[in-house]
């Protein structure tokens, strides 16, 4: 598995706590948020967890998380919430009507039918653009699909420079 992401969890969370960050984080959270109530959400390449706790305060039901990095799981674990939102760790007990966040370690370039799908919501920020051609984007749709259920909703963000 790549470990090209361990050595940039530091420089990824600095530049995630920046002023176009932010906006991101509103349009994800406006363009979501209609989707997400008791929704199972399953978010591709979830680096230190910049949405992954927000979607549980948007509304979420359970999030399962993928990373290629364990360091960047383990940042988003250990952290317990995200460095935008306001969802704290005491959601993650189990004593908040049963909303958690589980993480699994995988590369999502791969096909793969992850634990618990399908899922309401598949959703991937900076997923798609690390396609190193054309049948690695065809094998990331191909998870999306492989995890999504019928009817299901997908979001993918990436900013391109035109």
């Amino acid at each position: 598995m790549s470990t090209q992401y361990n050595t940039i969890q530091a420089p990824y969370d600095y530049i995630r706590k920046k002023s176009i960050a932010l906006i991101e984080h509103e349009n994800i959270r406006t363009t979501l948020a209609p989707h997400i109530p008791n929704a199972r959400v399953l978010e591709l390449a979830c680096g230190s967890g910049f949405y992954t706790y927000d979607f549980l305060n948007w509304g979420a039901a359970s999030v399962l998380a993928v990373d290629i990095s364990p360091v960047m799981i383990e940042h988003a674990r250990a952290s317990g919430s995200s460095p935008v939102g306001t969802t704290p760790a005491s959601v993650l007990t189990g004593n908040n009507n049963n909303k958690k966040v589980d993480f699994l370690l995988a590369d999502c370039t791969k096909p793969e039918r992850y634990p618990g799908a399908p899922f309401d919501v598949v959703f991937g920020a900076w997923l798609l653009n690390y396609a190193p051609d054309r049948r690695g984007l065809l094998d990331m749709f191909r998870n999306i699909e492989m995890n999504l259920k019928e009817g299901g909703q997908v979001c993918e963000y990436y900013y391109a420079a035109g």
